[in-house]
């Protein structure tokens, strides 16, 4: 499932779009400056490695800490990072990301928000908001449309069946973005940097 997750991310743009706001926040640090993200439940790290990927392609020096509160994904991770350095493993909560204020340039929460309770949403956007001056979260839309071509997208392309049962659910589980703004507002900060 989790090669599945890597193939619809780079298939349908989740990496792209994700990518693309991190390319923006480091066009505002000086050139030879290390850019620091830290990719919240990231898994196996397969976003961590992309990242690198255009960095090195840039010859932009950078730092990506996956944090992930599983241990088995972490062990993937470990062997599907081996080859990038750059890449630093942690097991640790959304909730409570062991970052210091500002250590990091970009907090990255991609599909990871939807797997997580209202409590533990608001904890985490309020750790990244905490550990970066610019916090990028990309997950699923809880839409009929989203719901329909995931629903299409796992048969078609013959997934897992845990990803043709996971895919669906997601997509119900998800937030939309107002739940999310209402909750960064009520619970959390009122100037939001997301």
């Amino acid at each position: 499932t989790l090669d599945d997750l890597d193939f619809l991310n780079a298939w349908f743009g989740g990496y792209a779009l994700t990518l693309s706001r991190i390319r923006r926040a480091a066009a505002r640090l000086p050139r030879g400056r290390r850019l620091v993200v830290v990719d919240v439940g990231g898994g196996r790290g397969d976003f961590a490695v992309n990242v690198v990927r255009w960095a090195r392609h840039r010859g932009r020096p950078v730092r990506v800490l996956v944090v992930d509160a599983d241990g088995a994904t972490l062990e993937a991770a470990r062997r599907r990072t081996a080859a990038y350095p750059e890449i630093a493993l942690v097991q640790a909560d959304a909730t409570a990301l062991p970052l210091r204020e500002r250590g990091v340039d970009v907090a990255v929460a991609s599909l990871t928000l939807h797997h997580l309770d209202r409590e533990a949403v608001v904890g985490c956007l309020a750790e990244m908001a905490a550990a970066a001056g610019l916090a990028v979260i990309n997950d699923l839309l809880r839409t009929r449309t989203s719901l329909t071509l995931v629903w299409l997208a796992t048969r078609v392309l013959r997934l897992h069946p845990v990803s043709q049962y996971d895919g669906p659910l997601s997509v119900r589980r998800a937030y939309s973005p107002e739940e999310l703004t209402a909750e960064i507002q009520l619970d959390c900060f009122g100037d939001s940097p997301f």
